[in-house]
């Protein structure tokens, strides 16, 4: 009989076992339509998410034998994945602080009308008026740095609580693979004693 932590950690495995090999199986299909480039970043991306779909699909079997062995490979594979993805986004979060300053740096509005001598001074300016009144509260130079600031704060923690949990379930699997390894010991010593 499984006890019930164990019930709960192999049904987390199966969950994140499959969620990552239907993530993989969407990201190949996407990646189908990148361009072609001289650095065949496509290629590289495909390769790796092909591997990353071959290790989860290793982590579902783990989960279903419980195999020590299987669960520890896509374990590590999730460590090393959150480690190596950690410096794009910090690279990420280092370009989009520039984002705000450069979206919001012109906080008005091009005139739609242009300079049209043939449009009359009241129907350009009842349109400007329109155009203020629905814009101008949203839009303003302030308040857009407040929107993007906000967007950046939320991308970092979102950001940061990817890291921190894909890194804790890894833990939580690498103790798992750890029990399982030790249990599989045992139980062999007991069969061996028996004999």
């Amino acid at each position: 009989m499984l006890r019930e932590s164990e019930i709960s950690i192999r049904r987390l495995l199966l969950t994140v076992s499959t969620f990552v090999s239907l993530f993989s199986l969407v990201a190949i299909y996407a990646l189908r339509y990148l361009p072609e480039d001289p650095l065949h970043i496509r290629a590289s991306l495909t390769a790796y998410v092909i591997f990353f779909l071959l290790v989860s699909v290793l982590g579902f079997v783990g989960a279903i034998k419980r195999s020590a062995p299987l669960i520890t490979v896509f374990a590590a594979h999730l460590l090393l994945d959150s480690i190596i993805f950690f410096i794009p986004r910090i690279l990420l979060v280092r370009y989009s602080f520039s984002l705000p300053q450069l979206i919001c740096s012109n906080g008005k509005f091009p005139d739609p009308l242009g300079d049209h001598p043939e449009t009359s001074a009241a129907i350009q300016h009842k349109l400007q008026d329109k155009l203020k009144t629905l814009s101008s509260p949203a839009w303003s130079e302030g308040s857009c740095l407040v929107w993007m600031w906000s967007l950046e704060v939320v991308l970092l923690c979102l950001m940061t609580l990817h890291f921190a949990t894909q890194t804790l379930l890894c833990v939580r699997l690498f103790g798992y693979a750890k029990w399982l390894g030790r249990k599989g010991r045992l139980e062999r010593f007991e069969r061996e004693q028996l004999e």
